[in-house]
Formats: C-alpha cells, structure tokens, sequence
C-alpha cells in the first residue's frame, strides 16, 4: 500500500516536472517565432524604406533645395 503510493507520488512528480520542461520549450518555441516573424517584418521594411528615400531624394522640390 505505501509503496504503491510513493509510486503514484513519483508518476505525478515525473508528471508535473514533464509539464514544467513542455511549458518552457513551447515558450521558447513561441520567443523564437516571435523574433523571426519580427526579423522577416524588419526585412520587408527596410527595401520600402530604401524606396521611399530614394524616391524623396529624387523629388524636384528637393532636389532644387539641395542645389541652392
């Protein structure tokens, strides 16, 4: 009888300490996600940026102020 439950306690200890190790790996699984997703974001940024400062800096209006 006891020993059958310390066997119990053992499984829900090795259960519990299991769920511990899951959680922790799916929230690193999700931190790694999240920094991709915002790496790949990053990355569609930066050529729009590049364009629309291009675009500006060949703007006439502008273009004329740099000149003067």
């Amino acid at each position: 009888m006891v020993s059958r439950a310390l066997n119990l306690a053992e499984s829900r200890a090795v259960a519990l300490k299991t769920a511990q190790v899951v959680k922790a790996a799916v929230a690193a699984i999700k931190a790694v996600r999240a920094d991709q997703a915002a790496a790949i974001k990053e990355k569609a940024r930066v050529p729009m940026t590049a364009k629309l400062g291009l675009a500006r800096l060949n703007a006439p209006g502008l273009a004329q102020c740099v000149k003067n």
